[in-house]
């Protein structure tokens, strides 16, 4: 095999697994995250710390939205990882705001496009061809 991209010619349902953990601060937080705009992955009240695992194509692009409605000072900490590399503190600057402490009701969002080749970019290792 001579590149990554030649990998998933070969086996076109690699994936890979998303986890998302949410860290409440305070009690009955709704929260509603959404996955591609299309799929919900959670939709309930948060009372204590919970994690959500979806198995995704390795070629799906992963675009979170993320709601809460809250009454000061509720908040939830938001963690992601995706197979076992965790995307913040280091790449939270893609997040739109750039936080992981997620006190506001207006959404939170990230956007990474195909994540193996987004995160060999980031980390300045080149583009995979």
């Amino acid at each position: 095999m001579k590149n990554f991209l030649e990998a998933t010619d070969i086996r076109s349902k690699l994936s890979c697994l998303l986890t998302i953990k949410f860290e409440p601060v305070g009690n009955n937080i709704p929260c509603r995250v959404l996955l591609n705009q299309e799929h919900v992955l959670l939709d309930q009240i948060i009372n204590e710390t919970t994690i959500i695992e979806e198995v995704i194509d390795l070629n799906q692009s992963i675009d979170l939205q993320i709601k809460i409605k809250r009454e000061h000072p509720q908040a939830v900490v938001v963690s992601i990882d995706v197979d076992g590399y965790e995307i913040m503190p280091t790449h939270l600057h893609v997040a739109n705001p750039p936080t992981n402490y997620i006190d506001f009701e207006t959404g939170w969002t990230i956007s990474i496009d195909n994540f193996y080749q987004w995160l060999h970019e980031r980390e300045g290792l080149g583009w995979i061809a």
